[in-house]
């Protein structure tokens, strides 16, 4: 859509999702280059040994110039449009491509993470157990600390 001086153009959208999938575009486009290129011989072959002015008409090179680059002309509008043609095809299909990139990137980054994360994870549990198997111990020394601290508390109380 194009807006020009507040009046809204739209423009028609082509799209190519009625052909059937078996239809190669690029195939085909490549065949239209074939053709034109033997619509030109055949032009250049056509005006070389037939000439185009006969009889009591006036005929110069200008003509024949002339009615050359029309014909040549309108095969290059038609190769045009099958260019157009070719390049919608292939904007149909850009989106689904884009997406299948995206999710493909997604997916490494994701694995990515959930690897960094499963690694966390079995860090997290050695330490766990490594601390699961202190605490006995600081209980223990806890517990001796406490003795201590009464055998001392009462070697203190007796006089020397």
């Amino acid at each position: 859509m194009v807006v020009l001086l507040n009046i809204q153009i739209k423009f028609p959208s082509f799209s190519l999702k009625t052909v059937s999938p078996s239809v190669n575009l690029p195939v085909t486009y490549y065949v239209a280059i074939c053709v034109f290129f033997v619509c030109l011989a055949a032009i250049v072959i056509k005006l070389t040994f037939w000439p185009v002015c006969v009889g009591s008409t006036a005929c110069d090179g200008w003509t024949v110039a002339g009615l050359s680059a029309t014909i040549l002309g309108v095969l290059a509008a038609f190769l045009g449009i099958l260019g157009a043609i070719l390049l919608d095809a292939w904007w149909t299909g850009l989106d689904k491509r884009v997406e299948d990139r995206v999710a493909d990137a997604f997916k490494l980054q994701i694995q990515s993470v959930q690897g960094s994360i499963d690694q966390q994870k079995t860090e997290i549990q050695t330490v766990q157990s490594a601390l699961g198997q202190l605490t006995p111990n600081i209980q223990t020394m806890q517990a001796n600390l406490t003795q201590f601290t009464t055998m001392v508390g009462k070697w203190l109380k007796k006089p020397f």
